[in-house]
């Protein structure tokens, strides 16, 4: 059957790939996080092959650390220790919201036309870094 709504549109769709802390990590521990990640990640692979053909674009962004108001009321009740976070961020800092805005609005671009079915990672590498600096195997 073919669908003639997207005949002749280009569709961008961002998703973004972290949970928004509801989550008891420390009675699930990180298998939680990695099964909804991987999930999510599996889900934009799988739609960007299935609807390119309707010339839609599914990628997500992963955000890393983010300077918000959320993120500040965790630190001040003691649920965020950002010095701990910061010893996993190859770069040292957070991010702000607009960094994360900027990807999204890339991915959501003309620019980024031929992108589909990627993960961008904007986490100040945090992604890569492995263990944190201070941490032996």
């Amino acid at each position: 059957m073919k669908n003639t709504i997207f005949t002749g549109m280009a569709t961008a769709i961002v998703t973004p790939m972290h949970t928004d802390g509801s989550i008891d990590y420390e009675a699930l521990g990180r298998f939680v996080e990695f099964q909804i990640g991987s999930g999510i990640n599996g889900l934009v692979g799988t739609l960007a092959v299935e609807w390119g053909r309707f010339n839609i674009r599914i990628n997500g962004v992963a955000p890393g650390f983010v300077d918000t108001e959320l993120f500040r009321v965790g630190v001040k009740n003691g649920i965020i220790d950002v010095d701990n976070n910061m010893l996993v961020v190859p770069m040292k800092r957070m991010l702000e919201a607009e960094e994360i805005a900027n990807g999204v609005a890339f991915l959501a671009s003309e620019e980024a036309s031929g992108v589909t079915g990627q993960v961008l990672f904007i986490d100040g590498g945090w992604s890569r870094a492995g263990l944190p600096e201070k941490k032996d195997m």
